[in-house]
């Protein structure tokens, strides 16, 4: 199943670092936010890490403010989920899972 090789793709790959994405503060409000937010959010779990065995801070941060900007900036993007074309056989089940994403809000 194709979709789920791209889930497993994704947890065998993980999230690495951009180290280049300061460069890129200048020219787009949403990764100047991004770098401030991720920065304060690492320093205020590290504080509280104990409370969190096991727990990665950076996947922390990825898995709720980075995939909660992720859902509303698609929500802002989109003007209608009906948009995505389902049955488009290469990405007609990436777009379920998109009309899936805004209609359940």
């Amino acid at each position: 199943m194709p979709l789920i090789k791209c889930f497993n793709h994704g947890i065998k790959d993980n999230v690495y670092q951009h180290a280049q994405i300061e460069s890129l503060i200048k020219y787009s409000r949403f990764v100047k936010f991004v770098v401030k937010t991720r920065a304060i959010f690492l320093t205020e779990f590290a504080k509280h890490k104990a409370l969190f065995p096991g727990v990665d801070g950076e996947a922390m941060f990825v898995g709720t403010v980075l995939h909660s900007l992720d859902h509303t900036l698609m929500d802002w993007n989109l003007k209608d989920a009906l948009y995505l074309n389902t049955s488009d056989p290469r990405f007609g089940k990436m777009a379920e899972m998109g009309q899936d994403t805004c209609i359940i809000k």
